[in-house]
């Protein structure tokens, strides 16, 4: 009895340790994947919001005078902006299947990016539109992307704290924005013949082409498509054969059955949730729209509020 005893304690504890080191190895996998896939995700769209916001905050800072802008210019500029991000929504993520989703976002990255560089030597609300629009369609790569590639990496109980994380870093971007102007407007206006809100745009693009850089460098995509990754990438040194076969092997595998034709579309409209979750996204989605606008930013412009404090209010900073 004393020996089968000990050989029933010497196993659970060879349990327990095996158990212990696979708990240690999932811990590992997982701060991996936040490291190198969340950082990057959540950088993009960061970035993504620095520059969107960017033109309500060059717009109440000297561009509306300087391009003439007049009566409904900046609404208009916005609708056009908007169309290209609802154009481009479907068609990017198609492209992910494609694509790599590390060459495909970073390249996107940088593709907006260089069209806000552009920005600043617009002349006239045509120039504004032409490249809202473009703009619009790059960036709408972000978000649907985003949760597309989120969630090849997490579980389901890993996704929630993920997701309202990469979504938080849109709107500490809106409002780093606002701050980023101010200071600029203070220390670079006039340098080298360019108005403040012209150096907002240059120094929008220059923090921009280093996070497209890393993406392209440092983001591994999807799990199943490591293995292929280019010379330029780092994904092979970050993780090794071991965690990327355990990367695909925790995910429930994917149902070929269910594709994508004709008979979806009326599957879905008869859902209740569709209608719902639909009518609860607008919503959220002209809630939004107040902070991506700065809607508070232009009501403190018509009011005579000063340039600092037109670009600072909205973001909650009372200096």
């Amino acid at each position: 009895m004393m020996k089968e005893s000990k050989s029933i304690t010497q196993h659970e504890v060879e349990r327990e340790s095996v158990s212990s080191k696979r708990a240690i190895k999932k811990r590992l996998l997982l701060f991996k994947i936040d490291l190198f896939v969340l950082s990057f995700v959540c950088l993009q769209y960061w970035i993504n919001y620095v520059d969107r916001v960017g033109f309500t905050n060059a717009y109440i800072s000297g561009m509306k005078e300087d391009l003439k802008m007049v009566g409904n210019d900046l609404t208009v500029s916005n609708t056009v902006f908007m169309i290209g991000y609802i154009v481009g929504m479907v068609p990017n993520n198609l492209m992910l299947l494609c694509v790599p989703p590390r060459i495909w976002l970073s390249f996107c990255t940088f593709a907006w990016g260089l069209l806000t560089l552009g920005m600043y030597k617009v002349t006239s609300f045509k120039h504004i539109c032409a490249i809202r629009f473009f703009q619009a369609l790059f960036e709408s790569c972000t978000f649907s992307g985003t949760h597309f590639v989120l969630g090849s990496w997490y579980k389901e109980d890993e996704l929630p704290i993920r997701s309202a994380i990469f979504t938080g870093s849109g709107l500490v971007g809106s409002m780093f924005s606002g701050f980023m102007q101010t200071s600029i407007f203070t220390h670079l206006n006039g340098r080298n013949g360019l108005a403040g809100w012209r150096w907002l745009f240059i120094i929008d693009f220059c923090i921009t082409l280093p996070i497209a850089i890393y993406g392209f460098i440092f983001f591994p995509g999807l799990p199943d498509q490591t293995s292929a990754v280019s010379k330029f990438s780092m994904t092979r040194y970050i993780f090794n054969e071991q965690e990327l076969h355990y990367a695909r092997r925790r995910l429930p595998a994917r149902d070929e059955s269910t594709r994508l034709d004709w008979s979806t579309i009326p599957r879905v409209l008869k859902r209740w949730h569709w209608w719902m979750f639909s009518l609860v996204w607008v919503l959220g989605g002209e809630n939004l729209g107040f902070a991506s606008n700065s809607t508070f930013a232009l009501w403190l412009q018509n009011q005579k509020y000063t340039l600092a404090q037109r670009n600072n209010y909205p973001s909650g900073y009372l200096p």
